[in-house]
């Protein structure tokens, strides 16, 4: 149940990533305020099924600790702790309105750790089939990050402001 939990977590994350990445090309065909809404709903759907992924795996920690590649067995609760992160500060947008676009770039280190995450230690990662789902998913990922890069307002957009230094004298 764990892996369902995993793979659907994962699956859930990727299209909001994907919905992040294409936005501008989406809006041409879906309203804007639809797709937000469904961009927010996935990935609160996605760290639903993260948080189940943990909450189950639980019972069964020190066995995973004992057996499993220690670095991404701790990647794994890090990049949930992470993705809560992202995830409220995209609810708070009014209060991280001048960062929210930085720290929403969290969510490509996120995915990708999760999916390295269970291509090394997942219980189903010899899967042929899941495999190629997820290395689909990377090649996804970085086409979305690659596009949203070439957009000179979204880079512009990215840049944390900078306090205007007082000018005149001082006396």
């Amino acid at each position: 149940m764990s892996s369902l939990a995993a793979l659907l977590a994962v699956s859930f994350l990727f299209l909001e990533v994907m919905i992040g990445s294409f936005r501008p090309l989406l809006i041409r065909v879906f309203k804007p305020a639809r797709l937000g809404r469904l961009h927010i709903a996935l990935g609160l759907i996605g760290l639903a099924f993260a948080l189940t992924h943990f909450v189950l795996l639980i019972p069964k920690l020190g066995e995973h600790f004992s057996t499993d590649s220690r670095t991404f067995f701790i990647a794994g609760p890090i990049v949930l702790v992470l993705l809560i992160f992202t995830i409220s500060t995209a609810l708070m947008f009014r209060r991280f309105a001048s960062s929210w676009r930085l720290i929403h770039l969290l969510n490509y280190v996120i995915l990708v750790t999760a999916i390295a995450h269970g291509l090394v230690i997942g219980e189903d990662a010899g899967m042929l089939a899941l495999k190629l789902l997820f290395y689909g998913y990377l090649t996804f990922v970085f086409l979305g990050l690659a596009y949203r890069a070439t957009n000179p307002r979204w880079r512009q957009n990215l840049r944390l402001p900078h306090r205007k230094k007082p000018t005149g004298n001082r006396a």
